[in-house]
């Protein structure tokens, strides 16, 4: 016992290492980064000469409601570089701790060893975009913290059924919506959990309504200032509507973070090739959808996952993309509806809605909040323990081989 717990902390401080390595190297595993980076300090140098109100929104450059800037700006005077690194950092170490706390509590009744649970935690630190962005200053980090704080008091409500937790839910979802628009899909799913639909009018119902509203009011008013979803800038060159032929994409991209979870489904590969015989018909058809969707639109270069870019790595024509990513998307469609109960359906389908209405669909949108969010809200109590054991042992190698893909895909 005494060895396994020893390399669970060897691998573990392996983990940290490469992180601070990355920082001192000025890692760039998700591609954009060094390049996004510019736009950051765009709008950095907005914050710095103008107040709030006064900022000229049609000339930042982003996506994303402020939430970011707002925040360095609170903590500094004039905002640098350095300093947009420097607090992505000690976000990067909170995602981590609540990550790490939120599992503890999930898996109590499992008696899985902590430096299991620190391991499991810790693989989130190997996530390209995590350490890209956290390296280059980025926007996402504040996000994704405040999408493991809202996990965290889900959890929390869960097991001690307090409102109050339920009310802090709310406020770090919101806070998650104010640092990326398309998070919005968490504050849906937890509306969902939290309302009693049986009777609408209910005092709780009515002090959530309230509380989303408050929280809510700075998302508000910059949807009222910019006349509409997005800064100007990004309303002219983007636009907001329903993409079909984006669903394949997303699924594709959504399978590549669920095949860990395949080692607690499934015993081994051939009550997978059961499976796949079993569902065969239901497999099938999904499939022929999607590849008529894929190959009869017109598709972008960019973007569209691991998936997507391996595929063109072998120079595939069109055809043989739409075919593999098909298969892929199909395949996992039928297992998502399978095996996981109706809250992860839910959450997952309402993801692929948000995530649907965007142009051009990138691996980074889903990464690393779905890592997070499957281990969360999957991971359960009668779980077997030797089986999660062998699925953090796996996840720890199957995510290092995916930094390194694409710490090489860009840099080489």
């Amino acid at each position: 016992m005494k060895n396994y717990i020893f390399i669970n902390y060897l691998l573990v401080l392996l983990i940290i290492s490469s992180f601070i390595f990355g920082l001192v190297i000025g890692e760039n595993s998700s591609g954009g980064a060094e390049n996004d980076s510019v736009s950051i300090l765009n709008n950095v140098n907005l914050f710095n000469i103008y107040s709030l109100r006064e900022i000229p929104w049609d000339i930042y450059k982003s996506t994303s409601l402020p939430l970011f800037y707002i925040f360095n700006k609170i903590i500094f005077k004039d905002i640098e570089f350095i300093e947009l690194v420097t607090t992505n950092i000690f976000f990067s170490i909170f995602i981590f701790f609540f990550f790490y706390l939120t599992l503890k509590k999930k898996l109590s009744g499992n008696k899985i060893e902590n430096s299991s649970l620190l391991l499991l935690s810790s693989i989130v630190l190997l996530s390209p975009y995590l350490r890209s962005s956290t390296f280059w200053g980025l926007e996402e980090i504040i996000g994704v913290f405040f999408f493991v704080l809202s996990l965290f008091f889900y959890e929390k409500s869960n097991s001690n059924k307090n409102f109050s937790n339920q009310i802090l839910c709310l406020l770090a979802a919101s806070l998650t919506v104010l640092s990326r628009q398309s998070y919005i899909f968490l504050l849906i799913f937890y509306c969902y959990e939290f309302f009693n639909f049986n009777k609408i009018f209910d005092k709780k119902n009515i002090l959530i309504f309230f509380a989303l509203l408050i929280f809510n009011l700075p998302m508000l008013y910059f949807f009222y200032i910019w006349n509409g979803l997005l800064p100007p800038m990004a309303q002219d060159q983007r636009g907001l509507s329903i993409s079909l032929v984006n669903l394949p994409f997303i699924l594709s991209i959504l399978f590549i973070y669920f095949v860990p979870t395949m080692l607690l489904n499934f015993k081994d590969l051939f009550d997978l090739v059961k499976f796949i015989k079993k569902k065969y018909i239901y497999i099938f058809l999904s499939s022929a959808c999607f590849l008529i969707l894929i190959f009869f639109s017109d598709l972008i270069t960019i973007g569209g996952g691991v998936l997507t870019k391996i595929i063109y790595l072998f120079n595939l024509n069109k055809f043989f993309l739409s075919l593999i990513l098909s298969i892929f998307s199909g395949t996992f469609l039928i297992y998502l509806n399978c095996f996981f109960e109706k809250k992860i359906l839910i959450l997952f389908s309402l993801i692929t809605l948000v995530f649907s209405t965007i142009d051009i669909v990138f691996q980074e949108y889903f990464d690393p909040i779905t890592f997070i969010a499957i281990n969360i809200l999957f991971l359960s109590k009668s779980t077997e323990t030797k089986k999660i054991f062998n699925y953090i042992y796996f996840s720890v190698s199957y995510y290092t081989i995916f930094l390194i893909g694409s710490y090489f895909y860009y840099n080489l």
